[in-house]
């Protein structure tokens, strides 16, 4: 296994710090990370967490989603606008479901690698309109099974809902990500080339 060196964590430790201080500047800007919609809350943070999942490997891509849960529970804790969001003063749901997202984030990437081999921004904007429905998938199954205190019939007006939330979520990934990708990138690989590249030249320095 190599080992980092200094310079190497360094950069490891800044890049996702700084991943996390953006996520948590989005979630807590009026009407930007979370927006309020009265019968629901739409978030534009699945979107970044998707970009930082193509941009960069995937301990960025489990830190950005802890992150996300993180944000998602604290704002639920400091006040819940929908009947919905006040369940994710539950852990479980509101940062279980996000580590779970990361995970299956980290699997679709590597298959999307597969297929997309020259970063077709239309194959791109379609994963990533998947990515945000798989995204909306898990966090409706965790609090389907951690949910207290709603009746079938409660569910079921919150399923209608959420499912309209969920298709302007996945839109909003389709066009974002790939426009944002285009511009960022190049210094994401650079950042990425930094973060190996020492190893690389002590390895050939060897041979």
């Amino acid at each position: 296994m190599k080992k980092k060196t200094l310079r190497q964590r360094i950069l490891f430790i800044t890049l996702n710090a700084s991943l996390l201080a953006i996520i948590f500047v989005l979630a807590f800007i009026p009407y930007v990370g979370y927006v309020p919609l009265g019968f629901a809350t739409i978030t534009t943070i699945p979107t970044l967490v998707i970009l930082i999942s193509l941009l960069f490997d995937w301990p960025e891509t489990l830190i950005a989603s802890l992150g996300y849960g993180l944000s998602s529970f604290v704002i639920s804790l400091l006040g819940a606008s929908d009947p919905f969001n006040i369940q994710f003063q539950n852990p479980l749901i509101s940062i279980g479901a996000r580590l779970t997202f990361g995970v299956a984030l980290i699997v679709l990437v590597e298959l999307l690698k597969k297929i997309n081999k020259n970063n077709n921004p239309f194959i791109m904007g379609g994963f990533s309109a998947l990515a945000s429905l798989v995204h909306s998938f898990l966090v409706f199954l965790f609090f389907i099974v951690f949910q207290q205190g709603y009746s079938e019939g409660i569910l079921s007006v919150l399923f209608v809902i959420f499912g309209i939330g969920c298709l302007i979520e996945a839109v909003l990934s389709a066009v974002l990500v790939p426009l944002l990708y285009r511009y960022l990138n190049k210094p994401a690989t650079n950042l990425h080339h930094n973060l190996t590249m020492k190893n690389e030249e002590e390895e050939n320095t060897n041979e």
